[in-house]
């Protein structure tokens, strides 16, 4: 999907992967998905997967995919979402790819566990490189939100309150994103999530 701040995580981590292992791929925009269509298209097409990297809609109508082609979701945020956004998903596909969930919760809630994928995080170098040498001007930065996540204000005080300026980069596209970190000489990356209640594994 595109946004005003360019493409969403999920076209950044896997823009051009499954190509490299000889795979022809077609990408649809979310941001114009329409069922019907997205049915009509698939049903011609007959792909052998679909992959749909999940954001905040469970699709039920998915289920009609599965008469002529493989559904997969991708989960990044099964630490703190699975139990009340991501097992709902396992009656309308075939299967997951997930960064933090748990084998033994989707297979009790129904996930055949042959169709359970467990990945790390990973660097893409068709997205995430940097061919231009930047300058490291910046001494402490920090990429995203961090209105939503009182740990990370609290954490942002205690710095200030030692004198140390963070520049932030919210808000903006990827491109912007990479010049920050390779002008940082140190990026803060917070593992705790935006609830309080846990720390994530991160991909920075």
């Amino acid at each position: 999907s595109r946004n005003d701040n360019g493409y969403s995580a999920s076209i950044i981590w896997w823009y051009g992967i499954l190509e490299k292992f000889g795979y022809e791929v077609f990408y649809e925009d979310y941001a114009e998905y329409n069922a019907i269509e997205f049915y009509e298209k698939m049903k011609h097409y007959k792909p052998d997967y679909i992959f749909h990297p999940t954001y905040t809609k469970i699709h039920t109508e998915f289920i009609k995919l599965k008469e002529f082609t493989k559904v997969f979701i991708i989960q990044s945020d099964d630490m703190w979402r699975y139990n009340n956004f991501s097992k709902y998903w396992i009656p309308y596909i075939h299967g997951v790819v997930t960064f933090e969930g748990v084998k033994d919760n989707y297979v009790r809630d129904g996930l055949n566990p042959k169709n359970f994928h467990k990945i790390n995080w990973c660097f893409n170098p068709n997205t995430q490189d940097l061919k231009e040498k930047i300058e490291k001007d910046l001494l402490v930065s920090h990429v995203g939100n961090i209105n939503s996540h009182p740990y990370r204000i609290e954490q942002f005080n205690k710095l200030k309150s030692l004198g140390i300026n963070i520049n932030q980069f919210f808000g903006v596209n990827y491109e912007e994103v990479k010049r920050g970190w390779a002008r940082s000489k140190y990026n803060l990356c917070f593992t705790m999530n935006s609830l309080n209640t846990h720390r994530e594994p991160k991909g920075r």
